[in-house]
């Protein structure tokens, strides 16, 4: 019989789990025969297997980090219950987490490789808790299928590149039935310059009597979360931008913008006649 003399309890104060959030976001089908009915499949949030490096801007003096592939785990010296030695075996009231406050944690994260975006970030840390922290993958690592691949170089009316914007793109898909509707939602990351790119995975294939009937185009509705403040910046937050407004075929700004896109290959957007799709502060 093994003899057990002390047990080593340690809590984590708390954790960040990476999450991409990069590509195809959901599909959803409306039926619209008598009443609407919307049925949504979201993707599942997927991990990231690389390990980030992370530098504080703020957090407690005694707080201390270990970064393991897509998670950055928090630990702190207090309150002194989260580290404790026990005599002999541990009761299960013992294993249970300290009630500890919460304090802000904030800073910037960086994945090495280039593959994803570096990004500031600011939550909560306490308790245990597992704060998501969204991350993106920079344009050339997105790579496309038969359905092509959205791009753009997204500016500000002035001219200043809009580094980091979020951009949201609905690709509205062909439905046999009258009665149905269907929609895909992708979503990218600009980099610092202002490029993005966004992959149409998954995008059925135009039946044969699409082909004969040169049904190929497809509508694409745009809009971007941006911030000014953001501009040639090393990195920003990108779930504190706020949105922006696109300027359209017709010359004026809106939250949305409606481009006819046919897939395949590289898709440029931009707003006409210029060659990069400008964006305003609303």
């Amino acid at each position: 019989m093994i003899r057990v003399l002390e047990t080593v309890v340690r809590h984590a104060s708390a954790s960040l789990e990476l999450v991409e959030a990069s590509g195809l976001i959901e599909t959803r089908r409306t039926v619209v025969n008598g009443t609407a009915q919307v049925v949504t499949d979201l993707r599942p949030a997927l991990r990231i297997d690389a390990t980030p490096e992370v530098v504080f801007s703020t957090a407690p003096s005694d707080l201390r980090s270990v970064s393991r592939p897509g998670r950055v785990i928090l630990s702190r010296q207090r309150p002194e219950a989260l580290s404790r030695v026990l005599a002999g075996r541990p009761e299960e009231a013992d294993l249970a987490p300290p009630p500890e406050p919460p304090y802000p944690v904030a800073g910037r994260l960086v994945l090495p490789g280039g593959r994803f975006n570096a990004r500031m970030f600011a939550v909560d840390g306490g308790g245990g808790v597992q704060r998501p922290l969204r991350v993106f993958r920079a344009p050339p690592a997105v790579r496309g299928d038969a359905g092509g691949v959205l791009s753009a170089r997204l500016v500000w009316e002035e001219g200043a590149p809009a580094s980091w914007a979020v951009v949201t793109v609905r690709l509205a898909l062909p439905v046999a039935d009258p009665t149905h509707t269907a929609d895909r939602t992708y979503r990218g990351q600009a980099d610092r310059r202002g490029e993005v790119r966004l992959a149409l995975t998954g995008t059925p294939a135009p039946t044969r009597a699409m082909i004969e009937a040169g049904a190929l185009d497809r509508t694409v509705t745009v809009s971007v979360l941006a911030s000014a403040a953001a501009a040639d910046t090393e990195a920003t937050d990108p779930d504190a931008l706020p949105a922006a407004e696109i300027r359209g075929a017709g010359g004026g700004f809106a939250a949305e913008a409606t481009f006819t896109i046919r897939p395949g290959g590289v898709i440029r957007l931009a707003s006409p006649p210029a060659e990069t799709l400008i964006l305003r502060t609303p």
